[in-house]
């Protein structure tokens, strides 16, 4: 604001207020834009602050349309309203069904035996969840057997997946709670080979793993969902369609703040075959 009067007040530049005003928007825009946008890690959440001002900005492009094709800029204005009015209401309305852990805790407390084994992942939320309606019957959390996969802190080597394997045979069910490891691991193949083939083989059933639950929640408007979803985006095959597939289209995932926090894809697996340690090496270093 002080520069904007500043700039207002040099006559000399022959700027008048408004001209000044759009200069450092303008200004200020482009600039955190290509700053922010040539860092290496390019999370949307990053441009937040630039997001009230591409709305002004396209609300005056709207605006500047109408004054020369008044039935056009009102077509354009009427879209743009009812659409992003349509999936405000929608996303809003997604939050009426249970955040995905809690419904993934309750299916465990209701189908998993208490001591069972299971393996979640470091960096992402263990479950089950602490639920108070489930404490009041004995049940909570300290009475599964945790443990945890630690699946991206080190480089791929045999002695890590031996590490890793050791403990998949051992295991009773293996839970990912988001994408938050699979994703940049599938983006990053080359750095973690062994990592991706584990988890092609735990998707695909060679693991001997079976997917019992795949849980999560999206928008839907008229029918078509709005599922920003991380299986579609990595082009990874499931081997249980009948519980991954649910009739919903699919888009590439959204952001990481929805995918691992807001309404990520919880994914529940059952040691079904009980491959031998040596076994599930064979497959992961194929």
């Amino acid at each position: 604001l002080a520069t904007i009067k500043v700039l207002c007040g040099l006559h000399s530049m022959r700027l008048n207020c408004k001209k000044a005003q759009k200069l450092m928007m303008v200004s200020w825009t482009l600039s955190y834009f290509v700053l922010i946008g040539g860092l290496y890690v390019k999370y949307p959440r990053y441009m937040l602050p630039v997001l009230p001002l591409q709305v002004l900005y396209g609300a005056w492009l709207l605006v500047w349309i109408t004054r020369r094709q008044i039935a056009v800029g009102l077509a354009l204005i009427f879209i743009t309203l009812v659409g992003t009015g349509t999936y405000a209401v929608q996303f809003i309305r997604m939050y009426e069904r249970p955040h995905p852990w809690i419904t993934a805790s309750e299916w465990i407390y209701s189908n998993v035996n208490v001591d069972s084994y299971m393996l979640v992942e470091k960096w992402d939320h263990p479950l089950p969840l602490t639920i108070d309606k489930y404490i009041d019957d004995g049940v909570h959390y300290d009475n599964y057997e945790p443990g945890t996969l630690n699946m991206i802190d080190l480089p791929d080597t045999r002695e890590k997946f031996q590490t890793i394997m050791s403990e998949v045979e051992i295991g009773d069910y293996i839970v990912l709670a988001s994408n938050r490891n699979y994703g940049p691991v599938y983006k990053n193949s080359l750095l973690f080979p062994y990592t991706k083939r584990y988890y092609s083989s735990l998707f695909d059933g060679s693991l001997g793993y079976k997917l019992l639950v795949a849980e999560t929640r999206f928008p839907v408007i008229a029918g078509q969902s709005m599922r920003g979803d991380p299986i579609v985006s990595l082009d990874i095959a499931l081997s249980e369609n009948k519980i991954y597939g649910d009739g919903f289209h699919r888009t590439s995932v959204s952001d990481e703040s929805f995918t691992v926090y807001d309404h990520p894809l919880v994914l529940i697996f059952y040691n079904e075959l009980r491959l031998s340690f040596d076994e599930l090496m064979d497959v992961v270093s194929q």
